[in-house]
Formats: structure tokens, sequence, C-alpha cells
């Protein structure tokens, strides 16, 4: 196996450390010698890997980041809302919430 470096910008994965053109395999048997890019599809729906599966090959990679980022936005506004939702209420409920900072923890509310 080859070690490998990215290239200058955002280019990706050009070559291997020897020279060499790097190429990867899949466990699904699918293989290629481009640049790979993974990406977190864990907040990802049905309905966003169905329209990956749709999307021509030339446009994969960037819808696949356009849902992650959305669906990331998405995520992190939801618990946005939740931690709101729970500081305003944390007096009926007797909640003591904390925030962690670089000097230690703040106490919300």
């Amino acid at each position: 196996m080859i070690g490998l470096y990215r290239g200058t910008g955002d280019t990706g994965i050009v070559m291997g450390d020897n020279g060499s053109t790097p190429l990867w395999i899949a466990e699904d048997g699918s293989w290629g010698t481009s640049p790979v890019t993974i990406f977190d599809c864990h907040h990802w729906t049905a309905q966003d890997f169905q329209d990956l599966d749709n999307a021509p090959d030339a446009e994969k990679c960037q819808l696949a980041k356009t849902i992650t980022d959305d669906a990331e936005a998405y995520h992190d506004a939801k618990v946005r809302e939740f931690v709101e939702q729970t500081r305003d209420q944390a007096l009926q409920l007797g909640i003591r919430m904390f925030h962690l900072t670089d000097n230690g923890m703040d106490e919300l509310v």
C-alpha cells in the first residue's frame, strides 16, 4: 500500500507518496483512481440518499456536500432550540444548566 498526500488548494489527493497513482477499492467492489471525499451522513434522511442515487455522477459530490451541510445545520438548530426551551423552563423544572468555557464552567439562567 502507498501513503497518500493532498494536492494544493481544493484538488484532493493527487498522487501517492512514491509518485504513483492511487487506486481505491470499496468493500462493495467498486473501485477508481479519482480523489475520494468522505461525508458524515449520520443525519441524512432516506430521501437524501434517494436524491444522491438519482443525481448524475458529475453532481454527486457537490450534492453530498450540500445535503451534509443542510442536515448538520438543521440538526444544530434543533439542538439549540431544545437547549433554549430547556433553559427557559429550567427554574420550573428545578434544573441547573452550565456552559463549558475555556476558563471553566458558567451557570446559565
